[in-house]
């Protein structure tokens, strides 16, 4: 059964054409509560007046709070039924809309998501401008990306959201907190509750048949959508300060250290001089309305962003506070064996003993913190910090890489594989690499107490992507449950293997209550989704000035050039072998005549 929770307030004429179309459902099995925020007398008469063809209760919060999710949270406190469906007072429904949530929801039955219907804008008027139309389609291309399919998965998390149109299990949304309440957050409940949602491993289904047709009269044009932005940036600070959401969608409070140096300059720009970033949006607008042109279509939007900043230094937030909220970018450094390599494609995973006690001694002179994980999803990244993490878990780092540790005070996350405990690497000897010996059970406890944080690889270092969600669920959620009992302490991170994550994964992982994982994804670490980090390779394969390189930026330029002239020269090497055989061994001359049975024989028609 569906409760279907209508906030609202003095909009009683849309109201009633929203609680008509939900009287042409062809879903039967549901409840309609309207939630007033606040008196009001138009929704008092249509109450006393209308009569529904299904079961319709009213709810009237007094006094009025404004917009908020107080009024959104007061229905579902007050729902009956199994799955809540929330609608906007100007949302009218398709006649199949509700039954579509229905069938998406059953679809994935035994994990938590949230299914997001389509919406429809319905406008009053055509747009009156180039950049008015652009903004509409850009709106419409965005709603009408599952149409081609009944359900599908968001794959991003910039998408999310849990408002108008979306259907939750009741459970699953009171269990994570529902909407936010608190009086801050005046605009982004729905954003706010998916991420929140998202970040916890419920999963995102975009349903495209479940349509809602929406009369709100969007105008993207109106100053009031402009003033938007800077009270974004209101609850931004909100979500980070307060929920400690360091998500994409937040992620523009960190988009002065993000993308290259000239999107860098241009939002210092922005930030200093945000009266003339508008002079200049303005003269944007103006050009591309005059000749609509995508270019300055794409700058107006660009110097918008001196509206966002504006609202953040209404916040009294100076740029240094800006600085110290966002915190630096993080390298987390990728090692698996200490061991000196035997063979060319060890020499990409391994790295030796003697090259490890280098790179420590390089971050001790520099005084560099050894981060953990809980301590990087907790807070902002302090100046010269480092991540080390160690794949699989083999002996050797309790014989090498430990020693050289304990002695610089510095410390490092070893991720396990928890079938394997005692064992040699399976997965390893299938690709050509020997096989070493990984970490018994008295040596990951022994680390332990020395202060080295053990994560999670998975059971059986399987490919998750392409398993089963029973076995995914195992894999990841039995290890954590087996390492916790092994340790006596909480696991909170976990290493996909082979970097192996998408949508589903992420979701299993987050479900299972890990507070970060890590990918095989190259790159600094600097706002990025907690549950899908990016990481930097070392190997015995990088010199140390690669390290330093990478230490910095991420990547080493230097080691990207030396395998590109040495890919262009290999090719170049080859290219000569083959013309030097060739010339060599003459081609041989063609004859003059071939015979008709070798016509026949070849399937072709002799000449003449």
């Amino acid at each position: 059964m569906f409760s279907v929770v209508i906030p609202t307030w003095q909009r009683a004429e849309l109201l009633s054409r929203t609680l008509d179309s939900l009287g042409q459902q062809t879903e039967k099995d549901f409840e309609v509560l309207v939630v007033s925020d606040g008196e009001d007398p138009d929704a008092r008469r249509l109450a006393h007046g209308y009569r529904a063809p299904f079961a319709l209760r009213w709810m009237f919060i007094d006094p009025h709070r404004g917009i908020c999710g107080s009024t959104s949270r007061a229905g579902a406190e007050a729902a009956l039924g199994q799955y809540l469906l929330f609608l906007d007072d100007d949302m009218a429904l398709a006649p199949d809309a509700l039954f579509e949530h229905a069938r998406a929801q059953q679809a994935a039955e035994g994990w938590p998501r949230v299914v997001c219907g389509r919406i429809v804008e319905v406008y009053p008027e055509p747009p009156h401008s180039y950049t008015e139309r652009r903004l509409r389609a850009r709106r419409d291309e965005i709603t009408r990306q599952g149409e081609l399919q009944p359900a599908w998965e968001f794959a991003s998390a910039q998408a999310v959201y849990c408002g108008t149109n979306c259907s939750i299990s009741r459970s699953e949304y009171l269990r994570h907190g529902g909407h936010d309440t608190d009086p801050r957050m005046v605009i982004g409940m729905d954003m706010e509750l998916g991420a929140r949602l998202y970040d916890r491993g419920v999963r995102f289904l975009y349903a495209g048949a479940a349509v809602g047709y929406h009369h709100g009269a969007w105008n993207p044009m109106k100053p009031t959508s402009v003033r938007r932005l800077s009270m974004l940036a209101g609850v931004d600070l909100y979500c980070v300060r307060e929920r400690n959401q360091r998500v994409p969608r937040t992620e523009a409070l960190a988009s002065m250290r993000r993308g290259s140096w000239l999107h860098r300059v241009k939002e210092r720009l922005a930030w200093h001089a945000p009266g003339l970033c508008g002079d200049l949006a303005r003269l944007c607008n103006r050009a591309a309305d005059a000749w609509e042109s995508p270019l300055a279509f794409r700058m107006w939007n660009s110097f918008l962003s001196s509206v966002y900043w504006s609202g953040v230094k209404s916040q009294g937030l100076t740029l240094d506070d800006l600085k110290k909220l966002v915190g630096d970018p993080l390298p987390i450094l990728m090692f698996h064996g200490v061991a000196a390599p035997i063979s060319a494609l060890e020499r990409r995973h391994h790295v030796a003993p003697v090259r490890l006690r280098r790179m420590l001694n390089w971050l001790r002179q520099r005084d560099y913190h050894c981060l953990k994980s809980t301590l990087r999803v907790s807070e902002a990244v302090p100046p010269r910090s480092v991540w080390l993490t160690f794949d699989d878990g083999y002996e050797d780092f309790h014989h090498e890489a430990l020693p050289l540790l304990l002695e610089r005070r510095l410390t490092a996350t070893v991720f396990v594989v928890v079938d394997r405990i005692g064992q040699p690497n399976a997965w390893g000897e299938g690709q050509g690499r020997t096989g070493r010996r990984l970490l018994g059970a008295d040596q990951i406890r022994e680390l332990h107490r020395h202060g080295i944080e053990i994560g999670s690889h998975s059971l059986t270092h399987l490919w998750l992507p392409d398993v089963s969600d029973t076995e995914l669920r195992r894999e990841v959620r039995d290890s954590k449950v087996r390492l916790e009992d092994l340790l006596g302490a909480p696991v909170t991170c976990f290493a996909y293997p082979f970097g192996g994550v998408d949508v589903r994964v992420r979701a299993a992982v987050g479900e299972a209550g890990y507070l970060s994982a890590v990918s095989t994804e190259e790159g600094l670490s600097l706002w990025e989704d907690r549950l899908s980090l990016h990481r930097i390779t070392v190997s015995e394969n990088d010199s140390f000035l690669d390290f330093l390189l990478k230490l910095r930026w991420g990547k080493s330029p230097w080691r990207d050039m030396r395998t590109d002239v040495r890919r262009r020269l290999s090719g170049a090497v080859r290219r000569l072998r083959i013309r030097g055989r060739a010339d060599r061994w003459p081609r041989r001359a063609a004859p003059e005549s071939t015979s008709a049975e070798e016509h026949q024989f070849r399937g072709t028609r002799p000449h003449g």
